[in-house]
């Protein structure tokens, strides 16, 4: 199965850790951009689900695109929000994928999957 990095809060790690983790999936756990960028930078890392509310770490992350342009990456969007709402943000990150929060198990295993490809 995959290595997934969660970059988000820990209330939404838990959660990601724990559907994520009963599909077979590693999961390495980030709090802010730069601790993320530092885990992608050590592990090989098939995906990534990050948080694009939170202003802090996103120059981070903006460094992570840089560095590695063929990253497959996933944009949480908070409660209510939509793509159109965060595009600037989703845009340069580079969002393959977006989720608005709060998001079912299924959604998020399907969005996964569909990321990830069959193969994972």
């Amino acid at each position: 199965m995959a290595r997934i990095l969660v970059i988000d809060d820990v209330v939404a790690q838990a959660f990601l850790r724990t559907f994520l983790q009963r599909e077979g999936h590693e999961v390495l756990a980030a709090q802010t951009g730069s601790e993320g960028l530092r885990l992608f930078r050590t592990n090989a890392v098939d995906l990534i689900l990050t948080t694009v509310s939170n202003i802090y770490g996103l120059e981070a992350l903006a460094q992570l695109r840089t560095e590695f342009p063929q990253a497959k990456l996933i944009g949480m969007l908070p409660p209510g929000g939509t793509e159109e709402d965060f595009r600037p943000v989703v845009q340069s990150l580079r969002a393959q994928r977006t989720l608005t929060k709060p998001f079912k198990r299924k959604e998020l295993l399907e969005t996964v999957s569909a990321l990830l490809g069959a193969n994972q």
